[in-house]
């Protein structure tokens, strides 16, 4: 975040957000499992992979339009070979609404986001189960890729 959001007596919506916000940067979140046992469908899986391990950070890009940032195409890959695609605008529409409902959150109980404060705003696209020696990437356009060899 670029400053506190939301000032005293600012409306919380898609501009004011957009205007708080400092940088956009590509990210994958990687998720840690609690069992080896093998869970059917994506509730299962949520909660078996419960447990969010590390984030792997792409570089600042700078600053995007809210329209920009919801129109971006996201790939993801394996060994070179696309595993799934989808979009920033399934992220509440607008990865941005995020930062909004957070702040509307927060603002309930008289607190606020804060200046260098990060937001993960979700994901993109579903899970993936990768295994040692795979080589994972992220193609989020504009935004940059993110791409990590697991151990």
């Amino acid at each position: 975040m670029l400053r506190s959001y939301p000032d005293i007596g600012e409306p919380i919506n898609l501009d004011s957000a957009a205007e708080a916000v400092l940088d956009c940067r590509p990210a994958v979140g990687i998720l840690g499992r609690r069992t080896r046992r093998v869970f059917a469908g994506d509730y299962a899986a949520i909660a078996d992979f419960g447990l969010h391990v590390a984030t792997l950070c792409g570089d600042h890009t700078g600053a995007l339009t809210s329209g920009d940032l919801a129109g971006i195409d996201i790939t993801t890959f394996l060994f070179k070979q696309t595993v799934f695609a989808g979009t920033a605008a399934s992220v509440m529409g607008n990865p941005l609404n995020a930062v909004v409902w957070l702040a509307d959150q927060l603002a309930v109980s008289g607190r606020q986001l804060e200046a260098n404060d990060i937001v993960a705003t979700a994901s993109c696209t579903t899970i993936l189960q990768v295994w040692p020696g795979q080589h994972l990437a992220a193609d989020f356009g504009p935004l940059g890729q993110v791409e990590c060899i697991f151990a």
